[in-house]
């Protein structure tokens, strides 16, 4: 459910049982912008994306499930 919604809206509610871990959550949110980015990448040719300086660190992360993918 959440890829779908990821498909069709650029808000996605994220709901989390309370074992989940930091982690957890995290390489969850990840995994959808990885495969946010893929999209767009693939319908509009779109290659890079800008990130405030700030958020180069945790970006880091999303990046390697690009790459891994394939992107």
């Amino acid at each position: 459910m959440p890829a779908l919604a990821a498909q069709e809206a650029d808000t996605v509610p994220f709901t989390w049982a309370p074992s989940t871990t930091e982690a957890a959550a995290g390489s969850i949110v990840d995994r959808c912008w990885a495969e946010k980015l893929l999209r767009r990448r693939e319908r509009w040719g779109i290659s890079y994306a800008t990130i405030n300086s700030g958020c180069a660190e945790p970006f880091a992360a999303i990046a390697g499930e690009v790459r891994e993918a394939g992107g």
